[in-house]
């Protein structure tokens, strides 16, 4: 297993992993090919993206896509997505991508590596494994159109 740098135009090969980890429990999504391809490609048009994907046999089997942020006192590595194939969550492929996102960051200079996720995604074990922190000062805010 490899974790490289994952460049913009190899967003086209993450799609697939996308739509797999996505359309099954616990999310039940129903992306299309077309809209997964958009939704990734979107990221990886920001100006300081980032994107890291662990390789197996030529195969990718994790992508974690990421951008620097400016902020106050350092920037921040603010973390957008994060997926692992099916076949291979929980046995750590997420721990080793947050990991070398981590050690990305502080080689960069960010004071901070930030993601969100729901509530129940995340257990606590996972969460005080990896030393993130619940910033419960913070909300986050949505409203169907």
């Amino acid at each position: 297993m490899d974790i490289k740098k994952l460049e913009r135009e190899d967003i086209d090969k993450c799609v697939d992993l996308c739509i797999a980890s996505s359309n099954r429990p616990p999310w039940n999504h129903q992306w299309g090919y077309d809209r997964a391809l958009k939704y990734l490609k979107e990221f990886a048009d920001q100006p300081r993206f980032v994107g890291f994907a662990i390789y197996e046999q030529g195969a990718i089997t994790g992508i974690l896509l990421a951008h620097t942020k400016t902020w106050w006192e350092n920037d921040l590595l603010y973390i957008d997505e994060f997926f692992i194939v099916p076949e291979k969550q929980r046995i750590g492929y997420g721990k080793r991508l947050l990991n070398h996102a981590e050690a990305y960051a502080r080689e960069q200079g960010c004071g901070i590596v930030s993601l969100v996720t729901t509530r129940y995604m995340l257990t606590n074990e996972f969460r005080n494994d990896l030393n993130y922190h619940h910033a419960e000062h913070y909300m986050f805010l949505f409203k169907p159109v």
